[in-house]
């Protein structure tokens, strides 16, 4: 084994030509990879392959000690690239229409798409030199609003509006942080080219941003945590009556957060103006949806979730919370249980999905780590076979994400959540009645979204006592979601009915069917055996009318 198949360029990495052993020795060992495990290796590949395939593979463990990012569309892969050993990925944040990475050397990079007018992905990823400069290196973070990247250092904070484009969008309350106090309202065009330093954020020791433009916050190392906010757009935002006299200061509007006592571990915020924030005591507080925040001069109240506790990540979009046992939770006003597919529990969250470590059957054919597309109640492999997940993240169109070692998936991570749905069948079944073991995918890809003969044999068999849950059929109006699911509902509700659902389960599925004006479902469960009178047909034939 004198020479190999490709050479690398130690300067960039690329491969070209024919190289000696000794050359690919030195490369794997400045990855972090020592010379007895790679006599090893080729000892491994001489015992069964050809020498060419013996190289290849040689070639990709060398590949494998540097990170590999993707982007994709919804249901498509679209771009993916594998960075040298040497370019180690720190930290990923993603934007509406944009994605970066921060490098451990603490160099930034945007990998796409190519604008927000142009969905079209990056050739390759681009080093935000204007970015770097301004700062003078020793980038330690970066932070997200809207379309304005932030960069973090010991001392300043700097920003920059779509970074690496030819045009600018400084808008919002982003823009403001970079305006001094005495002048909001500088719209010299012309100066505002390049990289600002966001001034009002300067000197508070600042390690994380997060914004959607109208609003944003911003956690330093020590002290409250501060919101940061157009005044115009508060009052929506906090769902609060009246500012004070907040609004008369200027335009711009500046609050420290109380939870209490705790202290913010992490933030995100989400386009739908809703924010989330760890805390350090396990608790989660929230910002929009149906929390009550108080206002009090310029201290905002932020409330803690009472059924959240000892919840040690939130997801980067503010739908999920993993507590410390792995299980995962959605973040609304049910909290509900996230099931995985065939069971188990999150090792932890990466941006927007889930990590988990593969168990039972699958951990005999993948090893590594695997990453879940998390759905409303059901999270289902994405990923297998990876060394470690890093990050993955939607943005409006696309989405993003890197990893090391394995294949990115070809289909796309959020056709994979909306597979994650949980359909009405026999895995719904499974859900309600926490046997999460016995969840399985595949009824996504039914043509009628239901596996009928699963779910007549889950009833028979697996000891489900359908009347057994009292209180859970209520609220789920179980017998009505399987009967509008799909063609196949009115089949599955006389199987239910077959089973045992109680007079009182169909009365409930009846009920909820006239409240909305649901005609089509009613009349599958008077088809199915479930009693529906004239008058409760008059009725959803009138809520039918009002809802047109």
């Amino acid at each position: 084994m004198e020479s190999v198949l490709a050479k690398f360029n130690e300067a960039d990495y690329t491969c070209t030509g024919v190289i000696s052993n000794d050359v690919i020795y030195r490369v794997l060992e400045s990855g972090g990879i020592q010379k007895q495990q790679v006599d090893d290796l080729i000892t491994m590949a001489d015992a069964g392959d050809t020498g060419s395939v013996n190289y290849e593979r040689l070639l990709c463990f060398v590949w494998k000690s540097g990170a590999t990012l993707a982007m994709w569309s919804y249901d498509d892969l679209v771009w993916s690239r594998t960075l040298s050993p040497k370019q180690v990925v720190s930290q990923m944040v993603v934007g509406p229409y944009s994605a970066f990475i921060l490098l451990e050397d603490g160099t930034p990079w945007r990998i796409g798409p190519t604008s927000c007018d142009d969905e079209t992905p990056l050739p390759e990823p681009q080093k935000l030199t204007k970015l770097l400069d301004a700062c003078g290196g020793g980038i330690r973070q970066l932070g997200i609003d809207y379309m304005t990247l932030f960069a973090l250092t010991s001392t300043e904070v700097w920003a920059e509006s779509r970074p690496g484009e030819d045009t600018t969008c400084w808008v919002g309350a982003a823009k403001l942080l970079c305006c001094s106090p005495d002048n909001d309202n500088d719209d010299d065009e012309a100066s505002w080219d390049g990289p600002r330093k966001a001034i009002r954020l300067c000197g508070k020791d600042v390690t994380s941003i997060h914004g959607n433009q109208n609003w944003g916050v911003a956690i330093p190392s020590n002290g409250p945590s501060l919101l940061y906010a157009l005044s115009s757009g508060l009052l929506e935002t906090l769902q609060l009556d009246e500012l004070g006299n907040l609004s008369d200061d200027s335009s711009f509007v500046f609050l420290e957060l109380d939870f209490g006592g705790p202290q913010v571990k992490k933030a995100v915020v989400s386009d739908t103006s809703e924010a989330a924030f760890l805390l350090d005591d396990g608790r989660v507080a929230c910002i929009g949806a149906s929390a009550a925040v108080e206002l009090n001069g310029r201290t905002l109240t932020v409330p803690c979730l009472p059924e959240l506790e000892d919840i040690q990540d939130i997801t980067s979009d503010a739908r999920v919370a993993m507590d410390s046992s792995g299980l995962l939770y959605k973040i609304d006003e049910k909290f509900i249980k996230v099931l995985l597919e065939e069971g188990g529990s999150a090792l932890r969250l990466c941006g927007s999905a889930a990590v988990v470590e593969p168990a039972g059957a699958a951990a005999a054919a993948a090893a590594g780590e695997e990453i879940y597309a998390i759905g409303d109640r059901l999270a289902l492999r994405w990923a297998a076979g990876l060394d470690s997940a890093g990050h993955v993240q939607q943005g409006r169109y696309f989405t993003a994400g890197y990893f090391r070692g394995g294949q990115a998936p070809s289909l796309g991570y959020e056709a994979a959540c909306d597979r994650a749905q949980l359909k009405p069948g026999a895995n719904l079944l499974a859900y309600l009645f926490g046997r999460d073991r016995d969840i399985r995918g595949g009824e996504h890809e039914l043509p009628d979204g239901m596996d009928l003969e699963r779910l007549e044999y889950s009833l028979k068999n697996d000891g489900y006592q359908i009347d057994s849950a009292p209180g859970l059929w209520d609220e789920e109006h179980f017998l009505y979601r399987f009967a509008e699911s799909c063609e196949a509902g009115e089949a599955a509700v006389r199987l239910m009915i077959q089973q045992g659902a109680s007079p009182e389960m169909m009365e409930d599925a009846v009920a909820y069917a006239v409240e909305i004006g649901d005609l089509e479902t009613l009349g599958k469960l008077k088809a199915a055996g479930c009693s529906v009178s004239d008058d409760q047909l008059a009725e959803c034939r009138r809520q039918a009318d009002d809802e047109e």
